[in-house]
């Protein structure tokens, strides 16, 4: 059974090469305090196509996959999430899932990434 279909909210930090579509690098941070980066295709995150001369952070998505859902040791509202599904979306360090804190995770809409 596929794990519910959720999106992480990120920060589009930079454009990375001139492409069509653009690639570009997002950031979010983990539960723990780790920066995770994703370089993708900038439509994996957002609707808007930004350019090299565009002012960053903004805000994307990316789509992801809930595995669980908890209350931590320190009464934090944390979610396991798969960035591999539905879009094989992994992190710069090769990680598809992360443990995030419950406000970066949000119902998945229908504006972003549908194909």
């Amino acid at each position: 059974m596929a794990s519910p279909t959720a999106n992480l909210h990120v920060q589009i930090v930079r454009f990375v090469i001139d492409h069509q579509p653009p690639i570009v690098a997002c950031e979010f941070v983990d539960a723990d305090g780790q920066k995770h980066t994703v370089v993708d295709k900038v439509w994996m995150f957002s609707e808007e196509t930004p350019s090299a001369q565009s002012h960053y952070p903004k805000p994307g998505e990316i789509r992801c996959g809930v595995v669980s859902q908890w209350r931590d040791s320190e009464g934090r509202d944390v979610v396991r999430i798969n960035t591999a599904d539905p879009d094989q979306i992994e992190s710069i360090e090769g990680l598809t899932e992360f443990t995030v804190l419950r406000d970066l995770v949000a119902e998945a809409s229908s504006s972003v990434n549908e194909q």
